[in-house]
């Protein structure tokens, strides 16, 4: 007879067989999908689709059917799905001995992660939210004692209750629960002696109380041991063996609105700060190539040599037939990739904002008078230090503008579809500087971080990426690499680039390569709010990279401020010397344009504070 040890290891390898063989059936990918998926308890196709694209986006989304209907995994109620224990022990061994942090990594994720999936999976119970909470917690050393804890004083709650007369066994549903999450736990924490302690004495305590009972006694004697003592059963005169019926209850509570409060919205998730975003990035190059026509002026040499006198003397005066060679010049992209670093805010499954970390630093603002095109208003040319922040990767889209229009207003309200060209990944236009604020303000209530628009010289510095080229691609801009007016027959090129496609309209955001921080549609597309009041030069300009407001102005609008801030980047509508760099404009406040839109940033410590690089 096979003893305990025996029997878990023929389980175990039973277990690995159905896991490699999953792995043969659908490819080598799939075996960290299973690695990933080991680490929550409950499943939904929301949440591993979630932790596919995060960790396999390459990978179709089938692969999340083949997982949650294969063997590996059984049904437990609507849309939810839990990984056979066998599996989910040799995936997360598989996952430790491979990458030992990215068990933590998913677990860190999860933890966020589950103030999302409760909002938007309704079919999740408070417990099972719970029950996740914990598995994800008991994965990450600095919060395992806490869940711990937390259980422990579950366990202590609903002791309270069973212990108490005429309970009939209230609470001990709950204790059965509770068990059920440290068994599941078992096989991730049997290096924690104090855990395997308590999970053993609560299974062997619970195993004894199958039948019908009506108090049991747990006494807490320290901070993870639990003893259990069973009583006798009071048994009720005339009534059956009691039963244990599951239920759930709530209450109504009438209460006046408070008129000066907004009204708390849920924190979206926040993923990891180092996440990584990986893009194209493209540079111009103009070169210059001699064509030899000396072949192609044999036969005109000839002629001449025929010519009378005084055609040879206007030949000679204008230069003909003294040519020999022919200058031309060659537009060349050169196309890289890149890597930037960020983090994200998902407020769905479909709308997120990518927010890249802009490193700080010390720049050259404004354009130098040689630079061709340039205006007054990019001068004097001065420096500006940077601290370091984040920004927005694209211009805000439509689909970002719809989710945040739906949360509670602020000061004003916003139309839910503004913009003049429709598409849900176009970026909006047609919203004025005041709606951007009240855009920012919604976002900030939601995440809790600052959002608000950039400083004119924040913008610059990011649009620039450490250039100091017109363009962040070099000395010109081409229609392949930024959506503008590029048809012009006069202002269509920019220096000895080239005339293009004009769009008439704006473009997917992220269509085009982006610089070298990683963001997109800096020159072009729409214009860009920027927070600061419009200054028709650069003379008392802040030097820190601050807002720059005029004296009487503190709120940003309303009476005595600036009624026009600056827009930055060029739009589809302006030729290439709008979309320069330096290149500035404004706009009045309540003004609203169909190629005129934003991106939003957040200074570091309002994202995670005591952050330090």
């Amino acid at each position: 007879m096979m003893d305990d040890s025996e029997t878990l290891e023929s389980s175990l390898e039973s277990s690995q067989w159905r896991v490699d063989r999953f792995v043969r059936q659908f490819g080598p990918e799939y075996r960290f999908l299973v690695q990933v998926a080991a680490v929550p308890i409950v499943l939904t196709p929301e949440l591993v689709g979630y932790l596919r694209g995060q960790f396999l986006p390459r990978l179709s989304w089938v692969a999340e059917a083949d997982l949650l209907l294969s063997e590996l995994c059984r049904s437990v109620g609507y849309e939810r799905y839990v990984m056979d224990s066998g599996v989910q022990a040799v995936a997360l061994q598989e996952l430790e001995s491979e990458n030992p942090e990215r068990v933590e990594e998913i677990a860190r994720l999860l933890v966020g992660y589950m103030r999302h999936l409760a909002r938007v999976n309704p079919y999740l119970t408070d417990r099972q939210r719970k029950h996740q909470q914990w598995a994800a917690m008991l994965c990450v050393s600095e919060l395992r004692e806490e869940a711990i804890g937390q259980i422990v004083l579950e366990f202590e709650t609903y002791a309270g209750a069973i212990a108490q007369p005429g309970s009939f066994g209230a609470g001990r549903s709950e204790i059965a629960f509770l068990n059920q999450v440290l068994q599941e736990q078992l096989p991730r924490l049997l290096e924690n002696s104090e855990y395997l302690k308590l999970a053993t004495q609560v299974s062997q305590a619970l195993g004894r109380i199958n039948a019908p009972i009506e108090v049991i006694e747990i006494v807490v004697e320290s901070s993870t041991t639990i003893s259990i003592e069973v009583l006798e059963p009071t048994i009720v005169p005339g009534f059956p063996p009691l039963q244990y019926f599951e239920f759930e209850t709530g209450t109504i509570e009438e209460h006046e609105p408070d008129q000066t409060s907004v009204p708390e919205v849920e924190t979206p998730v926040l993923e990891w700060r180092n996440q990584q975003f990986e893009f194209e990035t493209a540079t111009i190059e103009v070169v210059e190539s001699t064509e030899d026509l000396d072949e192609e002026l044999k036969e005109q040499e000839e002629r001449w040599a025929n010519i009378d006198e005084q055609e040879l003397i206007l030949a000679q005066k204008y230069g003909w037939g003294r040519i020999r060679s022919r200058t031309q010049t060659e537009v060349v992209i050169n196309e890289s990739k890149g890597k930037a670093v960020g983090y994200v805010d998902r407020m769905s499954p479909t709308v997120k904002f990518n927010m890249i970390a802009i490193p700080s630093g010390k720049f050259l603002m404004g354009a130098p008078e040689e630079e061709l095109n340039s205006d007054s208003d990019e001068r004097p040319q001065h420096w500006v230090t940077v601290p370091e922040f984040w920004m927005g990767q694209s211009p805000v889209t439509q689909t970002q503008w719809r989710a945040v229009a739906e949360l509670p207003q602020v000061k004003m309200e916003l139309k839910e579809n503004p913009s003049r060209f429709q598409g849900v990944n176009l970026p909006v236009e047609q919203v004025s500087w005041d709606e951007t604020i009240e855009f920012c303000d919604r976002l900030s209530i939601a995440t809790g971080r600052t959002y608000c628009l950039p400083s004119e010289a924040q913008w610059e510095y990011a649009c620039r990426a450490g250039t100091t080229t017109p363009f962040y691609f070099g000395e010109t801009i081409d229609a392949e690499l930024a959506n503008y007016d590029a048809k012009d027959k006069r202002h269509g090129r920019y220096g000895r680039g080239r005339w293009g496609e004009y769009q008439e309209k704006t473009m997917p955001v992220g269509n085009f390569p982006a610089n070298g921080y990683g963001l997109y549609d800096m020159h072009g597309n729409v214009w860009e709010w920027c927070a600061d009041d419009w200054h028709g030069n650069y003379e008392g300009v802040p030097t820190d990279s601050s807002v720059w407001k005029n004296a009487s102005n503190d709120s940003g609008s309303g009476p005595g401020s600036n009624p026009r801030k600056v827009v930055r980047g060029g739009s589809w509508f302006n030729d290439p010397r709008r979309c320069r760099s330096a290149s500035r404009n404004d706009h009045a406040v309540g003004s609203r344009f169909g190629n005129c839109g934003f991106r939003v940033v957040v200074v570091v410590p309002s994202v995670f504070p005591g952050y330090k690089n």
